[in-house]
């Protein structure tokens, strides 16, 4: 049975984009991009992106979220992963 992953990026890493990718093949992935990371465009290959709202007022890609969003997501996730 497949667990959902939920991936939150600080930064911009390479390890960390590997995995989300390698993970997706067998899991249903959401990636949520807070601190630095909200100013990146991240691989859509990957599942759901996000980007949190008061890291990135405006985004051009993602969808925003806020806080309690970020929390209903983590407690929902089977695995959370923050890199």
């Amino acid at each position: 049975m497949a667990r959902q992953v939920l991936h939150i990026v600080k930064r911009n890493d390479p390890l960390a984009i590997d995995l989300i990718r390698r993970q997706s093949a067998e899991n249903p992935v959401t990636v949520i991009l807070i601190q630095e990371a909200a100013r990146l465009t991240f691989p859509t290959d990957t599942g759901p992106i996000f980007v949190l709202q008061d890291d990135a007022p405006e985004h051009p890609i993602y969808p925003r979220i806020d806080y309690p969003k970020m929390l209903d997501m983590i407690l929902s996730a089977a695995d959370v992963l923050v890199w």
